[in-house]
């Protein structure tokens, strides 16, 4: 993975296909996503956090960091969840940049300069369990009748 640098010689942007998030898609069809792509076309994914970690597609050869991601958390005072728009970390920075270039060289363009990836992104994001109420997942677990945790008891549920 390298900066990039200079013009790419065929500048002319020719036509893009550009499908709905990938998070509104079904899993069936985040797999034909490239399939849809004709010969001259550019695919363009607008892609989740959840890119981060389980998305390969081959041919991606760019990936535009914001370096921001919407998360949920709990606002104590009305008891609500929310969903905020918060800086990434650095790990997932280095996810993001990781997405190009899989299988064939790339290149990532961060929207934020270096001192904000020093100076303000964390090392590691929050695990979930800690910004969000558990409540739910409990009364899930309840009406699934899972009274005791445990490696054993959760799987013979499923």
């Amino acid at each position: 993975m390298g900066k990039k640098s200079g013009v790419e010689e065929n500048t002319s942007p020719g036509t893009f296909h550009v499908p709905p998030p990938y998070a509104m898609l079904h899993v069936k069809d985040q797999l034909h996503v490239v399939e849809e792509v004709r010969e001259g076309e550019r695919l363009v994914v607008v892609a989740t956090n959840v890119a981060e970690t389980s998305l390969t597609i081959p041919g991606i050869k760019y990936v535009v960091d914001t370096g921001r991601e919407k998360v949920k958390s709990y606002n104590s005072l009305n008891g609500m969840e929310i969903d905020e728009v918060q800086w990434i970390s650095n790990a997932s920075a280095a996810q993001r940049a990781g997405r190009a270039g899989r299988t064939e060289p790339g290149y990532c363009y961060h929207l934020y300069s270096s001192a904000v990836y020093s100076n303000i992104f964390p090392d590691f994001s929050l695990a979930e369990i800690s910004k969000v109420p558990v409540d739910g997942v409990v009364l899930y677990m309840k009406s699934m009748n899972i009274d005791k945790l445990g490696p054993k008891s959760l799987l013979a549920k499923l």
